[in-house]
């Protein structure tokens, strides 16, 4: 008769439980997932606000940053207002 261990040891060599080492990966919606000028997902959130740096960052000194595949530069006027 087989012991509780012998069991076990049956049990794990049947029922290995690899599936997620041998999962296939989904491809990219490239609908949701591009940001680029000219993409569906990218022109829909241009529609919105976004912080980009916080006011402490921002100086007469232009801050350069990307967001959604542009280039913008950030700064403050002479008359403290962002630019």
């Amino acid at each position: 008769m087989n012991s509780y261990k012998d069991k076990i040891k049956n049990f794990k060599k049947k029922n290995n439980f690899r599936g997620y080492k041998q999962a296939l990966l989904p491809k990219s919606d490239e609908l949701i997932s591009q940001t680029d000028q000219g993409t569906s997902c990218g022109e829909y959130l241009r529609r919105y606000w976004h912080p980009v740096a916080l006011t402490s960052e921002v100086s007469t000194t232009p801050l350069q940053i990307r967001i959604l595949g542009e280039d913008l530069i950030i700064f403050k006027t002479t008359e403290n207002k962002i630019g």
